[in-house]
């Protein structure tokens, strides 16, 4: 499954509605969509597993940015429930493993853009 930039613009265009939906900052966004671009040039996704692939970017995003993170009901319900909380738990799991643990210092690295 290849992902084309259309398909990455409009889950980009998706998941800025999830951020003014849930009141999430702006650096949460950032970051979701730096996690999200690093996973799509490190691994093949298939296309059903995008959005799922998104929400959990968000969702780590949200946990290193925010007071209170996304949560994974509130993720689930807004695609409208295409994806199990277990599924989310497991992409979860591999993003993290994709980026070697060091999210916090790798992201603020992809942040900062160096």
């Amino acid at each position: 499954g290849v992902i084309t930039v259309n398909m990455r613009m409009i889950l980009v265009d998706w998941l800025t509605q999830v951020q003014h939906h849930l009141k999430l900052s702006q650096e949460s966004l950032y970051l979701t969509v730096s996690i999200l671009d690093t996973i799509l040039n490190r691994r093949d996704v298939d296309a059903d597993k995008l959005q799922l692939l998104g929400i959990c970017s968000m969702l780590l995003g949200t946990k290193l940015e925010e007071y209170y993170p996304a949560e994974v009901g509130k993720l689930l319900h807004l695609t409208e429930n295409s994806y199990t909380r277990d599924e989310v738990v497991n992409m979860e799991r591999v993003l993290i493993q994709i980026l070697e643990f060091k999210v916090k210092c790798h992201l603020s690295i992809l942040s900062l853009g160096l």
